[in-house]
């Protein structure tokens, strides 16, 4: 009975370890992506800059289309900023 009732508790303790290093990484993986979502954005918008003030047609081209990349990953940086806010403030 005692041999079982450690048992269950390195268990338990296992499980707890196991979990709690699973929602690290989940958070260190969460928050490198929106580094490199942020670090997109600001590429784009740069590229989308230097194109927008070219006389060349394909430059104008990719000043338009970017808008596709680019509008989502301003919401992405809304939501971040905003997570972020929330978590300075609670």
């Amino acid at each position: 009975m005692v041999a079982t009732t450690a048992t269950t508790a390195t268990t338990a303790t296992t499980a707890t370890a196991t979990t709690a290093t699973a929602a690290t990484a989940t958070v260190t993986s969460v928050a490198t992506l929106g580094v490199v979502a942020v670090l997109l954005l600001i590429v784009l918008l740069i590229s989308k800059e230097l194109a927008s003030a070219s006389d060349n047609p394909q430059a104008q081209r990719w000043a338009k289309l970017s808008n596709i990349a680019i509008t989502p990953l301003a919401f992405a940086f809304v939501g971040i900023v905003v997570s972020k806010v929330i978590g300075v403030l609670a």
